[in-house]
């Protein structure tokens, strides 16, 4: 009759071959973090007559003007008011449009370009006192890739 095989124990009990499996997953936990996933959304702020490019999607989008009626914070108003943008978007191919966002619920507050939905998320500064004719407002953007 033949004898039993032996298992060869290494110092504090564990077998060779548990101990090389620990082994090879300690060397593939090497302390490297998988790969983000590229983000959902990306945002930009544009100032009045300023470009930027929405990063890889071959887009570039301008803030050619602001209106606001949006009711100011030191004022009393019956409607809240709006802000509403008007966007210059061109493409890789120099196809170019121009359309409005605008802040208030009621109106359309994104817009769909190529295969590239982009959406005013809000208009600075807040108007504090009834002014006319700013030069300082920041659009604040958010884009995303239309899902496949």
């Amino acid at each position: 009759m033949p004898e039993p095989a032996r298992r060869t124990r290494v110092q504090g009990g564990m077998t060779r071959g548990a101990l090389a499996a620990l082994m090879l997953t300690l060397a593939a936990c090497d302390g490297s973090t998988s790969p983000q996933p590229a983000p959902t959304s990306q945002e930009v702020i544009l100032e009045l007559g300023k470009s930027a490019a929405l990063d890889g999607s071959g887009i570039t989008v301008g803030l050619q003007l602001v209106e606001d009626s949006r009711c100011p914070t030191s004022g009393v108003c019956v409607w809240e008011g709006n802000g509403r943008v008007t966007l210059q978007l061109r493409d890789a191919n120099g196809v170019e449009i121009s359309a409005q966002l605008n802040t208030h619920p009621s109106y359309p507050r994104s817009l769909v370009f190529r295969y590239v939905n982009i959406e005013l998320t809000a208009l600075d500064p807040y108007p504090l006192y009834f002014t006319a004719n700013r030069v300082d407002y920041q659009a604040h953007l958010r884009w995303s890739y239309l899902p496949d």
